[in-house]
């Protein structure tokens, strides 16, 4: 009944400062066709949400096989992102929770730019969430 009653203003009650919660709990505790309906609202629109003060907290609960589609979406606006308050933590799960192979994308934009986004104040949050996944410090991965 409340996701039924929510659906259809799902895009909007993402990006409101109450609203992203009650997304956020539909993404954590609904059914896997409710999940799945809810994240095809975001097909497409991954980058304004992601962007918005309260949307990007929506798409960082959302399932593993629903990040690993997201995640394309932001091809080509990784350091936008980056560079960004609220999309560097976007761009932070899904390095953290999608596999290598999906954003190898995001890595390789990272390509002599480690110096400029370590030094940035959300490009060092996202360079440091790296370390632990890839070992970036004992391995050629920015070589």
């Amino acid at each position: 009944m409340v996701f039924n009653e929510i659906m259809p203003q799902a895009y909007s009650l993402m990006t409101d400062v109450f609203g992203n919660y009650v997304v956020q709990k539909c993404f954590e505790h609904g059914s896997a066709t409710q999940i799945r309906e809810l994240a095809e609202q975001l097909t497409g629109h991954v980058l304004t949400p992601s962007l918005q003060m309260y949307g990007w907290r929506a798409i960082e609960v959302v399932d593993l096989n629903q990040q690993t589609k997201m995640v394309t979406e932001l091809d080509g606006h990784v350091m936008r992102c980056v560079r960004d308050q609220n999309d560097n933590h976007v761009i932070q799960k899904f390095i953290e929770c999608v596999p290598e192979n999906v954003i190898h994308f995001i890595i390789s934009t990272f390509y002599d730019q480690v110096v400029t986004l370590s030094t940035h104040p959300y490009g060092c949050r996202v360079i440091h969430v790296l370390n632990p996944i890839f070992n970036i410090w004992g391995t050629d991965i920015f070589i």
